[in-house]
């Protein structure tokens, strides 16, 4: 392949009518016309974290890197922010697919140049003609669907055929979608200050099945993408009454002094380097006392910037933290509305649910992401519901399903039990963010009320 495809636009402000009507003669005739949709994996991580001027010189390093993996009649189109239209006239989906994985090559195999110098990688959607459309708008159609799969597949792949959504499938774009934009933003803001405020607490809470061990996931990546030294600690149930259990098994061989935990942890952060550390905690209502108390105690120590992001139910929201912590960031996930829900299967099943099937599946999940999955998954794994020739069909009557019970959903709270509404954050698509910098002279046992300032409500993601 010579590299010399041209560049129809980078201006990324093309929309889908406007290249149907610049390039509906692409597909004409016998002869196959083959289209693929490229997009970065992560890449909104990439301009929070470092910018958009370092966003842009990524993707015009991109659009050389895929010019330069086609030939010269070949059209390369920037449409949608980091999304890329490729048309490969004359190819069959064969050859198509071997040329787009040429292409996530070439994206993955060396760095973005720049101080940044990013890994990424990209996934990609392939439709050909005359077997995936007849029409150049059928193809592109075809063409983001199958990139929509390759992302839910867990990027970093082409899809050339039409998938029908795996449990594992429906579990990874869930998630995506569930993650929650604002409080993303609210973790960015936090790892911004985190250097010169030094020290700082992020906390998420959130009923179970509202997507903290996702956002936690996702915090670490994030905090690692912008070169903090990063360390990852779950509480157990089963070792929660352990003395120092959590650290133990998160330093495991480099515990090099079991009898003081305090010092082994503090080695260890400082062998990870001379740049910051953020510690991610799963679950810190399950950490063992003794690890609590550890982490508090090096908020205090004379290491560099340190945070700790940890997830926890309400109750033990507040257990980690210093009279010097200067950071303070809470967000709490909740469940999706009826209307949200309703949005995320259109956009995860392509498909437009029927009502009664939307408050059906809502009833039985309370809106919770995590349950939404499971709840997906129990129907497609038992064919209740199916994807057949790019529709979506029932093959049972639904209403008489006790789903909440065939995914364990925890019962509702009584009235009694739900947490007073907070005047702190808005409720706007399931999360309540509140971003505090806390001056270093307030008491350990400053409540909810004490805590100034409020920023924040979160667009679902």
């Amino acid at each position: 392949m010579a590299g010399m495809a041209s560049m129809a636009s980078h201006t990324g402000d093309l929309t889908y009518t406007s290249l149907i009507a610049q390039h509906a003669g692409s597909v004409a005739g016998d002869a196959p016309t083959a289209l693929a949709f490229v997009d970065l994996d992560h890449f909104k991580s990439v301009n929070d974290a470092f910018g958009h001027d370092t966003g842009d010189a990524v993707l015009r390093e991109l659009s050389a890197r895929i010019r330069q993996s086609l030939r010269e009649d070949d059209t390369v189109i920037r449409c949608d922010g980091d999304e890329f239209l490729v048309i490969l006239p004359g190819l069959s989906t064969e050859v198509a697919e071997t040329v787009a994985e040429r292409i996530l090559q070439s994206v993955s195999s060396a760095p973005f140049g720049g101080s940044a110098s990013l890994v990424l990688t990209a996934s990609a959607g392939v439709a050909v003609a005359p077997d995936d459309g007849a029409t150049f708008q059928d193809l592109m159609e075809r063409a983001e669907i199958r990139l929509y799969a390759a992302k839910a597949r867990g990027r970093n792949v082409v899809i050339s055929c039409d998938v029908t959504p795996s449990s594992g499938m429906l579990l990874d774009e869930m998630a995506t979608r569930a993650g929650c934009h604002a409080a993303a933003n609210a973790l960015h803001r936090f790892l911004d200050a985190l250097p010169e405020k030094r020290r700082g607490v992020f906390e998420v809470s959130g009923r179970i099945g509202s997507g903290r061990d996702s956002f936690l996931t996702k915090a670490g990546e994030a905090a690692r993408l912008r070169g903090f030294n990063v360390m990852r600690l779950t509480g157990r149930l089963e070792t929660q009454h352990e003395s120092y259990a959590t650290i133990r098994e998160a330093m495991g061989s480099n515990a090099s002094c079991l009898d003081d935990p305090k010092t082994s942890l503090r080695r260890f952060v400082a062998a990870l380097g001379t740049g910051s550390t953020v510690l991610v905690v799963d679950e810190l209502q399950r950490v063992d006392t003794d690890s609590q108390a550890a982490l508090s105690w090096l908020l205090e120590s004379d290491l560099g910037p340190v945070g700790i992001v940890y997830s926890s139910d309400r109750a033990a929201c507040g257990a980690v933290r210093s009279p010097g912590t200067s950071l303070w960031v809470t967000v709490e996930l909740l469940p999706l509305s009826l209307p949200e829900l309703r949005v995320m299967l259109r956009s995860l099943l392509q498909w437009e649910p029927p009502e009664d099937f939307v408050a059906w599946l809502y009833d039985h999940t309370q809106g919770l992401p995590g349950f939404v999955q499971k709840g997906l998954r129990w129907l497609l794994d038992r064919g209740v519901i199916e994807r057949s020739k790019g529709e979506w069909t029932f093959h049972r009557d639904v209403s008489g399903i006790p789903l909440s019970q065939r995914i364990g959903l925890p019962r509702r709270a009584p009235p009694g039990d739900q947490p007073a509404a907070s005047s702190e954050g808005v409720r706007s698509s399931g999360l309540n963010s509140i971003f505090h910098e806390i001056p270093p002279s307030l008491p350990d046992t400053a409540t909810a009320d004490d805590r100034p300032g409020n920023e924040g409500s979160r667009p679902g993601e």
